[in-house]
């Protein structure tokens, strides 16, 4: 099961928050910590109870103020993959996007999906606080739709790109690109 915790901002790291789980006797399979505007997230991939995690990493100051339990199994592979993408994107859920089309692209193959993933990919850059790689990520979308030739994921690397400004990205409506033909 992948907990993920809501908190305020706080100056912690992905070791801080590994150290703490570890100091309360719970393994976790990963640990990803990603900063927006006004929270950061914890992803946390493990089976303990939600009130164990919960314990460990308010000793290291984490507030939470929300908590999500995604319990994953066989139906992620029955998703709408353009649904899932849009309303996870509002929702600023970038690294989900990621885990739920991977698993979809795998099996399928599409080249579309894969672009998608792509495109969230400078969004969970920016998350993850990596802000010099968000070019790389943006640069890498754009080469890739150029090789698919797909008109949704060239506009969407246009939009993401002009959204790209002083190390940051603003949020874009990739429902735009992604109701052309």
């Amino acid at each position: 099961m992948r907990i993920i915790v809501y908190a305020d901002p706080i100056e912690i790291g992905r070791e801080d928050v590994r150290e703490a789980l570890s100091n309360a006797g719970i393994d976790a399979g990963h640990v990803i910590l990603r900063r927006d505007y006004d929270h950061i997230e914890i992803d946390i991939e493990t089976d303990a109870e939600v009130q164990e995690v919960l314990e460990a990493i308010r000793s290291i100051g984490v507030r939470p103020h929300r908590v999500s339990l995604i319990e994953e199994g066989e139906n992620d592979l029955d998703i709408d993959p353009i649904q899932t993408f849009l309303e996870y994107f509002t929702r600023g859920w970038f690294w989900e996007i990621h885990e739920k089309l991977e698993k979809v692209w795998r099996r399928s193959g599409d080249p579309f999906l894969r672009g998608l993933i792509l495109a969230t990919i400078p969004y969970v850059k920016q998350q993850m606080g990596q802000y010099d790689r968000i070019w790389q990520a943006i640069e890498r979308l754009e080469r890739y739709a150029t090789e698919t030739g797909d008109e949704r994921l060239t506009c969407l690397a246009k939009e993401i790109k002009k959204g790209y400004r002083d190390c940051r990205l603003t949020r874009i409506d990739p429902g735009r690109c992604l109701s052309r033909p």
